[in-house]
């Protein structure tokens, strides 16, 4: 039951959109064909206007020129009616017109002149911070700086390795020969050495022996 409502509900809102379209259609074409004949009635009727218009232009122009013809031939003022009386008055302007079919878009104009310069905006919001940038190359090695002071003397350091050994040194000085001479308290030692030497130590070197 509940389907068969909504199927039917479903048609008729179908049927009403449809007539909906047909009545919105039907009113856009009547109304194209009536603004349409509107248009067309109206500059048929400003054409025969303009060409009335042209028409007593024409007309007052010949009148004007036969008058002045006549009045320079004669020296009189002719006894037809002034040009300004013929022309006549203008009339009360009439009341205004529908508004005419909106005309084709003109031609793009040139570029106008440059405006003045606007008034500064407000500062913007700072930005994100950006990556870091790549390692920079290793830069030349500077100049040698000045000496600095004496430092404190450092610590002892520790015995050094023992040398080499030493060169065989030269012989020594021996004793030669030992003599006593001299007798009783006068005696001396004479020692001689092996390089030649000699040296005298006193004695007594000999005991005196007593009668």
């Amino acid at each position: 039951m509940a389907d068969s409502v909504t199927r039917g509900t479903r048609i008729m809102i179908g049927v009403i959109a449809t007539v909906i379209v047909t009545l919105m259609a039907a009113f856009i074409v009547f109304a194209a064909v009536g603004w349409s004949t509107v248009a067309r009635e109206r500059a048929d009727l400003q054409s025969s206007f303009e060409k009335q218009v042209n028409r007593n232009d024409v007309l007052q122009d010949e009148y004007n020129k036969l008058y002045r013809e006549y009045r320079d031939a004669t020296g009189k003022v002719p006894s037809a009616p002034s040009p300004s009386v013929v022309r006549g008055q203008n009339g009360a302007q009439g009341p205004r017109g529908d508004m005419g079919v909106p005309g084709q878009t003109g031609p793009k104009g040139d570029l106008g002149p440059q405006g003045p310069q606007g008034a500064t905006g407000a500062p913007g919001a700072t930005g994100a911070t950006g990556a870091a940038g790549q390692t920079g190359a290793t830069g030349a090695t500077g100049a040698d700086g000045a000496q600095g002071p004496q430092g404190a003397t450092g610590p002892a350091g520790p015995p050094g390795p023992g040398g080499p050994a030493g060169a065989n040194g030269s012989d020594g000085r021996g004793i030669q020969s030992i003599s006593c001479d001299g007798d009783g308290a006068t005696s001396v030692w004479n020692i001689t050495y092996t390089d030649g030497s000699t040296v005298t130590v006193a004695g007594p070197c000999r005991v005196s022996i007593l009668p």
